[in-house]
């Protein structure tokens, strides 16, 4: 059934689902709520409605292909389907491949992998493969990869996982000089990558971002066009950025990061660039930038 509410008239009931834009989609299902975050038009939601309809975990048989999108491939490999793995895929179908792969034996001996594409395997076995709480506790805690693609399709992903589980973000930052593609330039850099990523694990989230597809996005929510850089944010949608454009190394980033958290590294505020000439001494206005307004406005005393 479909429904047409009124969101200006029906103020109580949008407050209740949380209606800021219109128009807004929600899926009802089993007493539950499910928002559509998808692009508004006819295609976009016409392939929601038709992954919210059909069943939430596919029947594969072994051996499943690893991931090649941006979402993670989720399998339970079980004697029977399990209810508590099932519930779990139908309150984040959208967000992972969920599949199912019939296996002799007890469903005591249950095994659940999480893939991410080019990364390793996280495994869960035995009967917390069929509790959800427990299937749903992996998930969120591994749903975005360890060195994965900030993009359009992800943002939303990383700005909710990180918000939930208090993390920041490391972006990193890549110029495409052999003009390969963002895929190309992410491979010959992700060794070095992981390894940050392994030692920021908990803390942050690592990214790469197509910088020539979002070069002027970059400019002005990050604060820079000069690449190679990497970019910090100590937790997800602070707005505050601290930018590094040195030797690009594992040693060297993961020092940047705790300078960071150390208060001994400023932010880069977006703003015009500095000028020659700029003086706290000119009359009648006195021009500031980011990169001056501590040392030409502020005192010992205020």
């Amino acid at each position: 059934a479909i429904a047409k509410v009124d969101a200006t008239d029906s103020k109580e009931l949008a407050s209740k689902y949380n209606v800021k834009t219109f128009p807004t989609f929600v899926w009802f299902e089993e007493g539950r709520d499910y928002e559509f975050n998808g692009e508004n038009t006819a295609g976009s939601i016409e392939e929601w409605v038709v992954s919210m309809t059909g069943p939430a975990v596919l029947r594969a048989s072994a051996p499943v292909d690893p991931p090649t999108g941006a979402r993670p491939t989720v399998v339970l490999y079980a004697h029977d389907l399990l209810p508590g793995f099932e519930q779990a895929a139908k309150e984040s179908r959208k967000k992972a491949v969920w599949m199912f792969v019939s296996t002799p034996g007890s469903n005591d001996a249950a095994k659940l992998v999480l893939s991410h594409p080019r990364e390793e395997e996280i495994v869960l076995r035995g009967p917390d493969c069929g509790r959800k709480e427990k299937v749903l506790e992996l998930f969120k805690e591994n749903v975005v990869p360890m060195f994965g693609p900030l993009d359009d399709d992800t943002w939303d992903i990383y700005m909710e996982a990180g918000t939930r589980h208090k993390k920041g973000l490391i972006w990193s930052l890549f110029a495409d000089e052999d003009e390969d593609g963002v895929e190309a330039v992410q491979a010959k850099h992700r060794p070095m990558m992981l390894e940050v990523a392994k030692r920021v694990r908990g803390k942050y989230y690592v990214t790469y971002t197509d910088t020539e597809l979002h070069k002027d996005t970059l400019e002005n929510v990050v604060g820079t066009a000069k690449f190679p850089a990497i970019a910090v944010q100590t937790s997800s949608g602070h707005k505050w950025k601290y930018i590094y454009e040195g030797p690009l190394t594992v040693s060297r980033i993961t020092a940047f990061v705790q300078d960071v958290e150390s208060g001994i590294v400023s932010p880069r505020l977006r703003s015009e660039s500095e000028r020659a000439g700029d003086t706290r001494s000119r009359a009648p206005v006195t021009r500031a930038v980011s990169t001056t307004l501590e040392r030409i406005a502020f005192t010992p005393n205020k």
